[in-house]
Order: structure tokens, then C-alpha cells, then sequence
């Protein structure tokens, strides 16, 4: 168990964290029935504020809530459960002289069933962190945690109830959009839109019931412990809220992050890559093809504790873990970024303790695809952000110099060759646009981060492969490094099709060369007019669009394709009359 205090005025904020992570002689996954804190009251009879609900002194007082609703009594009878919200109480002692009160709210406990207040007269309040539920068992996989948070007051007098009030409802602080976009401190290279206000008052999709607790163990469908993905591929999780300063988006966005900071397996407490350097910590843990002796004990986990283990199911219901192939870390660094929170900064450490034992990232390592040479890259710098830790960003020039020696730079300027796969190219070594956008974003960060002089020639040559699988608003999803014809594949100008261009456009920045993005215009007019994924705030796609868009503006003024196009066909027009030779005309190049 580890608690974080933080206090100021009359009212500390608390985080409590209850881990599974130990390094030594580890338990291996645990179950429990419940999980309570206890605080002593200020009086042996004090009067009760029961969420707003008067209490006389002298009687017993419960507030359960579960996945079917509130349930309040008082005296031991059943009363109206109330309006739902975060669960609060507050204990008077009216009898002493000065004030003498306890007041204590569980944060979010609304969406985080089952939980649970009580007070009985004479004995400690009990706050339900986990309430006992009937036959329901409640567990902890390895390296995964449960942060609860709750907000505390003492001695305050009447306004006790002021400070509850208020902590369900806390002030949002927003910023404003133009101030964030002009800091450049936000995302991969600093880049970042601000919607129009129209875009702003548009309706996003936000869940009126998020899953966000325990119950339902994370983000919307992400419910399988250690497979690994979503939140994969989308970059930013805040990025919305920030652009808009909605209050209900950043906490959809933080709620998320809690929990997903929490039960994805980061925590193992004092993990070091140096002292451990023969560990492969794959989604967190030792991988399980590992020998027993670079398992950090993991091998015997199943032995632990067989009493409080009968009945727990192999795999559980847990959050995404990560690996190499799909490694976001974006949510848990926003929010820290945001917040301070120290969990989400415990975690970040973790992730990139377990980060310098993979072979992408070791020195004499290589990196598996595009795509994970991308995807590391940005966290191994999100975690350097946060941490200042130079080990991580000495990583990932490692990384980049290693493939940049490898990498194609002939006739096709592949990344990481690819052998031959029927998913794919059956009989041909290849690498994928789609891909190489993910390598792009991660370089145009560590760009950002250090002004690398192999960096620019880098983005260039991928630039040029990605522009190669372009078909008339589509890309091909791969291409041979032999330099034989692509083949031509049905490709749907969305899912991963929808990153090139922001690949591009990153790279654009760093290039002070916005032409490729011109090429790819019919692809954006494409996206832009769709009425399932538009490219529009909010979109399932939009993280990916900010450099594009920003590039847009700044050239054209707008994001209007047609607009956008239009100006483009002048300037192509006024290159090609001062190119062709007095008295001749020639057509624009049309758009490839």
C-alpha cells in the first residue's frame, strides 16, 4: 500500500494506491473480498451529513453503492438513495468548544462501484474503498495496482459541507487553445490546432455511463488482461479537451488515465533495467519464455498463497498491458503533464524501466517494424519529459543511429525490411507506409527533443516512400524494397491509411518543405467530407491530423480542401509558367 498526501488550507487531497508489484518473492496474482479504510470519529456521538442528509446523532448510517444502484439506511431502515454522486460524510462533535468535525469525500466513487461509507456510534468510520458484495471476489494481477482517492477535512466547522459540495464538482482550470498552440509543448512536435468556435460547440461523442471502475476494469473495450492495443494508436487522449476547454472531456480523458495507469501492468516496485540486465519485461512482467532464473520469481507465482487463490481465473478482465508493437503511453504522460499526479509518474518510470529491456531498444538490438522503432521511440521520450532521466533519451539516439545505419537508402528508402508474408507481400521483402507514419511521428519527436542533424535526411527519404504508395487518395498499404511494382490492393482511405498523412505532415515541419503534403490532398478532401470518420474534432482520427492541419492554415489560411485545393492549382499553375518557355503552355501535374 502506498498513500500520497497533499494539503492545502483545510481540505488534503489523497491518493492510496493498493499494488501487486512487489520484486522479491512475489504473490503472483491476489484476491480479497473488500477493502476498507477506517478513521477515528470526533465525537463517540457526533452528528451526521450523510451526503447532503441530515443525521441525528446516535444512529448507524450506510451508503452502499454497487453496479444496480445507491442504497442508503439509516438506523438500520432502508431510506431514498438520493440523487447519485461521489459519496460524502461529515462528522460533528457539537458539543466541544472549538471545532472538532471530520469530513471525507471518495472521488469518483460514483463510477467505481461497488463502495461504500458506514458509521456506527461508538466505532471508526468506515469508508468501503471496495465493498463486500455477496459472492463477488475482487483481485490484482501482477504488477497492477487500485488508486483510490479521496479528499479529507478536519476540524472545519460549517464548512464542512461547503468544501464536499465543492469537491464534487471541483473548478475546471482551462487554458486557452491559442496560448497552448503558441508554448509548442504539446504532443510529438509541438504542433497543435485550434478548432474554430463552431468546431468547439460541436457535439462529441462522451459516454453518459463511462466504465471507468473497477467493475468494468478500464477503457471501453479494453477488457482482456495482456492483450495488448487500445489505446493504442491514438496519440493524444486530452488533446480535445484541450483544444476545447470542455470540462466533461477532461474528466472522461482523466478518468480513463486513472485507471489505465492503474491496472496495466507497470508496477513492479523498484525494477532497475541495470541492476536486472539479463530481464525482459514484456507488458511489464518477465516474458514467459524466459528462463525461470530471468523471471524475478515469477516462475513459482502459481504456489503463492493457494488459499486466497482457489477460484481466481487464469486470465482476468483486466486492462491492456503493452509491448513494443502497440506502445501508447500518451494518456498516463498527459496526465501527469496536467495534474502532477504521482502515480501516473510512478508509472512512466515503470514503463520505462521495463522499456530498456527490450531488444529494440538495447544496444546491439533491432528493432522488429516500423511501427515499433515509432511507437518506442515516442515513449522512451515521454518518459524522459517527465523524468528528466537521460538514460532514456540516450535510448533513443541509440535507436535512431542503429536503424538509420540499416534503413534502405537506394532506389527505395524502406525503414526496417520486412521478409516475405501472405498478409502482405507473399513473395517479397517489404515495409509499410502505414508503418513508417508511426517511425516518422517518433523521429519528428525526438527531433523536437534534440535538434539531431541525421534526423532531417531521414524524414526526407521516408517522405518519398510514403508518397510512392500514393494512389488518388489512397495508400497502398505495402511496398517492396526491391523496387518492383507496387501491388495494387483494395485500400479503404481510412484505419491505418489515415496516418500517412499526418507522417508527413510531421515530417513536413521538421523539412521546412510542405509539398508532400500537397500531393496528398485528395486523401484529406477524401477524410474530410466522410460521414462515419470525418476529420473533424473529436474524430477517431483526429490526433493523427493536428501537424496536417496546422500546415493548412499556416500556408492556406484554412482546412477547407476545396478551398485549400483550389490554391494549390494557382500556385502549381504560377511554377509551371515562369518553368515553360515563352509561348508554350503546359497542364498542372496532376495530384499522385
Amino acid at each position: 500500500m502506498w498513500a500520497h498526501f497533499l494539503a492545502h488550507h483545510s481540505l488534503a487531497r489523497v491518493e492510496w494506491s493498493l499494488e501487486n508489484g512487489p520484486l522479491d518473492d512475489p504473490p503472483g496474482r491476489l484476491g480479497f473480498r473488500s477493502y476498507e479504510l477506517l478513521l477515528d470519529p470526533p465525537a463517540k456521538r457526533p452528528a451526521i451529513q450523510l451526503a447532503g442528509r441530515q443525521v441525528d446523532a446516535g444512529q448507524a448510517v450506510q451508503i452502499t453503492q454497487t453496479a444496480a444502484g445507491t442504497e442508503r439506511r439509516v438506523g438500520g431502515v432502508r431510506v431514498a438513495p438520493g440523487l447519485p454522486g461521489d459519496l460524502w460524510i461529515g462528522l460533528i462533535d457539537e458539543l466541544a468548544e472549538a471545532p472538532s468535525d471530520l469530513w471525507l469525500h471518495r472521488v469518483e466513487s460514483a463510477q467505481n462501484h461497488p463502495t461504500g461509507v458506514a458509521h456506527t456510534p461508538g466505532a471508526p468510520l468506515r469508508m468501503e474503498l471496495l465493498s463486500a458484495a455477496g459472492d463477488e471476489e475482487f483481485w490484482l494481477d501482477d504488477a497492477s495496482r487500485k488508486t483510490f482517492r479521496l479528499n479529507l477535512a478536519r476540524d472545519v466547522g460549517a464548512r464542512g459541507r461547503t468544501l464536499m459540495s465543492a469537491a464534487q464538482n471541483p473548478a475546471h482550470v482551462a487554458l486557452d487553445p491559442f496560448e497552448v498552440r503558441l508554448t509548442r509543448a504539446w504532443g510529438d512536435d509541438g504542433l497543435f490546432v485550434v478548432p474554430s468556435a463552431s468546431e468547439r460547440r460541436a457535439t462529441l461523442s462522451v459516454p453518459s455511463d463511462s466504465p471507468t471502475g473497477w467493475a468494468d476494469w478500464g477503457e471501453r473495450l479494453a477488457k482482456n488482461t495482456h492483450q495488448t492495443g487500445s489505446p493504442r494508436n491514438r496519440l493524444s487522449v486530452f488533446l480535445e479537451a484541450m483544444q476545447t476547454g470542455r470540462a466533461d472531456l477532461f474528466r472522461w480523458n482523466r478518468d480513463r488515465a486513472w485507471h489505465a495507469l492503474d491496472l496495466r501492468p507497470y508496477h513492479i516496485r523498484d525494477f532497475s533495467a541495470e541492476t536486472f540486465p539479463e530481464a525482459n519485461l514484456y507488458e511489464g512482467t518477465p516474458h514467459v519464455n524466459e528462463p525461470a532464473e530471468k523471471r524475478l520469481g515469477r516462475s513459482e507465482m502459481k504456489a503463492r498463497f493457494p488459499e486466497y487463490k482457489e477460484g481466481l481465473p487464469e486470465k482476468g478482465h483486466g486492462y491492456n498491458g503493452f509491448d513494443a508493437e502497440h506502445m501508447a503511453l500518451d494518456d498516463v504522460y498527459e496526465l501527469y503533464l496536467l495534474t502532477g499526479s504521482w502515480p501516473a509518474l510512478d508509472a512512466l518510470r515503470s514503463a520505462g524501466e521495463a522499456m530498456l529491456t527490450w531488444w529494440e531498444v538495447r544496444e546491439g538490438g533491432k528493432s522488429f517494424s516500423s511501427r515499433t522503432f515509432g511507437w518506442t521511440l515516442r515513449a522512451l521520450l515521454q518518459v524522459h519529459r517527465a523524468t528528466g532521466d537521460q538514460r532514456y533519451l540516450q535510448a533513443a539516439r541509440r535507436m535512431v543511429h542503429r536503424e538509420d545505419g540499416r534503413r534502405g537508402k537506394g532506389a527505395v528508402k524502406w525503414l526496417v525490411k520486412q521478409k516475405p508474408d501472405a498478409r502482405h507481400i507473399a513473395d517479397k521483402e517489404w515495409d509499410s507506409p502505414w508503418m513508417v507514419a508511426i517511425a516518422m511521428r517518433g523521429l519528428a519527436a525526438y527531433h523536437f527533443e534534440t535538434r539531431d542533424p541525421i534526423v532531417p535526411q531521414m524524414l526526407e527519404d521516408l517522405s518519398i516512400f510514403c508518397l510512392s504508395a500514393h494512389r488518388d487518395g489512397v495508400f497502398m498499404p505495402d511496398v517492396p524494397v526491391d523496387g518492383s511494382p507496387i501491388p495494387v490492393k483494395d485500400e479503404e482511405p481510412l484505419g491505418t491509411s489515415l496516418w500517412v498523412p499526418g507522417g508527413l505532415a510531421a515530417a513536413a515541419f521538421v523539412l521546412d518543405n510542405h509539398a508532400g503534403i500537397d500531393q496528398v490532398l485528395t486523401t484529406y478532401a477524401k477524410l474530410y467530407a466522410h460521414t462515419d470518420q470525418p476529420i473533424a474534432l473529436g474524430g477517431a482520427g483526429w490526433p493523427w491530423w493536428q501537424s496536417f492541419r496546422v500546415s493548412l492554415r499556416q500556408r492556406f489560411g484554412s482546412a477547407d480542401p476545396r478551398r485549400i485545393e483550389a490554391e494549390v492549382k494557382r500556385i502549381r499553375a504560377e511554377r509551371i509558367s515562369k518553368r515553360a518557355p515563352a509561348g508554350t503552355t503546359k497542364e498542372p501535374d496532376r495530384d499522385r
